[in-house]
């Protein structure tokens, strides 16, 4: 199981991106990761950053980057 923010690859694709939003739906946890590279990509949604809608089987954990607050966030509490 993942947390808010947490970094995860997406096994499918490989991309390296940011889990935005986590919700239970019968039982089943789902996540919208956002890409951490701008622009458009193949099965993805979203505007410039793309987003990808995942299970717990979908993603492992990066362990190599730290948690981050996604950088438009960072840039809305200025």
């Amino acid at each position: 199981m993942f947390n808010l923010f947490d970094k995860v690859r997406i096994k499918r694709n490989g991309i390296i991106g940011t889990i935005i939003d986590k919700t239970v739906i019968n039982g089943k946890t789902e996540y919208i990761v956002e890409s951490d590279t701008k622009g458009e990509m193949e099965g993805a949604y979203g505007g410039i950053w793309p987003e990808f809608d995942c299970t717990d089987e979908d993603l492992t954990a990066v362990h190599e980057a730290k948690t981050a607050t996604p950088e438009y966030l960072e840039a809305a509490a200025l």
